[in-house]
């Protein structure tokens, strides 16, 4: 399974930036209405999508919470979709101070990380322009699809070079 997670500080837009790249991947792929759920406060969700034949799982809670009795921590996350046979995994991770469990969860697997946090300058600067803020979360999205676009084609070619070996 290969992790590509949205690593940033709270109040990033994290949720929003996935919220975005789950709803341009569902536009264009087929999705499996079973295994769609809010997380938490609802604010966050799961679900797995099938692209070009891959199962890719989708996660916007990069957190480690606990809601009652559920485990909602991302090591959680990643053994669900593990479980589900998931090729590949887009999801948050939270940096909160110096809590590091998130990211050390995605990196138990093949990952990819793209961070969103910003230089302190600018942080002050773009929290005042909605627009902005918009601008940057379409931007993340469109690297988050580039990635995966770029994992599904490797894997593509391997295959093909594999049966063609064979």
């Amino acid at each position: 399974m290969i992790v590509i997670g949205l690593k940033g500080d709270s109040n990033q837009g994290k949720t929003t930036t996935l919220k975005i790249v789950y709803q341009l991947l569902k536009f264009e792929n087929e999705f499996e209405y079973h295994s769609f759920q809010f997380l938490g406060d609802y604010k966050d969700f799961r679900d797995i999508l099938q692209i070009r034949g891959y199962k890719v799982g989708i996660v916007s809670q990069g957190d480690n919470v606990r809601d009652g009795k559920k485990n909602l921590s991302v090591d959680s996350h990643l053994r669900y979709f593990e479980n589900e046979e998931c090729d590949i995994v887009i999801c948050a991770c939270s940096i909160k101070g110096r809590k590091q469990e998130p990211q050390k969860d995605i990196e138990k697997f093949e990952h990819i990380i793209i961070d969103k946090n910003k230089d302190e300058e600018n942080k002050d600067e773009e929290n005042k322009d909605e627009e902005n803020k918009d601008k940057v979360n379409e931007e993340y999205a469109k690297k988050i699809i580039d990635e995966l676009n770029k994992k599904i084609n490797s894997n593509i070619i391997h295959n093909y070079a594999q049966n063609k070996v064979n």
